[in-house]
């Protein structure tokens, strides 16, 4: 039993020196052994060249870009416009927080608004400004036409040119006067020039019972308050001249 457990051994050993003499050696014919070699350099070559490939095939651009582009999304929670630089976006990621409060000013603008959510997100925070002064502009210019016709309304309230004894029962619309008083200086300036537009009515004389030929088309705010019993006759008299006198120092 013993001898043939000893055979089993020698029998492995043997092949065991076999493998390990035949195995560093070649075909037995040069040119195969120098392609085969050739090919195993150029194999484990390639191989290195690949991890090296994969490694620095996104530049340091690309990944903050990349980033850039992530950090866009989860604030904006949309995609940013691909025509966008990494200086672009950096830009937008900063003024995210003023951006929004700015849609926010857009939207509280009264009136409806021209630009939609969508078309906001997708310009600067300068341009959203521009936007939100091209909306303003047009709701003063809506307000102030409707002051305008209140001021018209009230200096046509004469009653008749020919009736001085009615005048005290035309009162001048203080309310009219107090809130042209307070527009801005621009504002202010805007509908002295809307009257203009307006002078074919404001036609009447500084006094009652005038004859036609004192008559005369009035074209500014201060102008259009008659400097004589046409003021003086009706009720809020005073507050008619206060105006008058503002608009004289005012308007220049």
């Amino acid at each position: 039993m013993n001898k043939k457990y000893i055979i089993i051994g020698v029998v492995i050993v043997i092949v065991v020196a076999y493998y390990l003499l035949t195995k560093n050696k070649g075909t037995g014919n040069p040119v195969q052994d120098t392609i085969n070699g050739n090919a195993g350099k150029l194999s484990n070559l390639t191989g290195a060249n690949q991890v090296a490939v994969t490694d620095d095939s996104i530049s340091p651009e690309d990944l903050e870009y990349n980033e850039l582009v992530n950090e866009y999304k989860q604030k904006y929670r949309r995609s940013p416009e691909p025509s966008w630089t990494i200086s672009q976006l950096k830009k937008r990621i900063a003024e995210y927080d003023e951006i929004n409060k700015t849609i926010n000013q857009y939207y509280a603008i009264e009136g409806e608004q021209s630009k939609t959510e969508d078309d906001l997100s997708n310009m600067s925070l300068q341009e959203i400004q521009r936007e939100i002064q091209k909306e303003q502009e047009r709701v003063d210019e809506a307000n102030l036409k409707k002051l305008l016709d209140r001021f018209v309304a009230t200096c046509l309230n004469f009653g008749s040119v020919w009736n001085p004894a009615g005048a005290k029962n035309k009162a001048w619309d203080k309310t009219v006067f107090n809130e042209i008083l307070n527009l801005s200086s621009t504002n202010l300036k805007k509908l002295n020039n809307m009257v203009g537009t307006r002078k074919d009515e404001l036609y009447y004389p500084e006094n009652y019972s005038a004859l036609k030929s004192y008559w005369r088309k009035r074209s500014s705010l201060a102008d259009a308050i008659p400097t004589g019993t046409m003021r003086t006759y009706r009720t809020g008299a005073s507050a008619a001249k206060t105006f008058r006198d503002e608009m004289i120092k005012r308007i220049k």
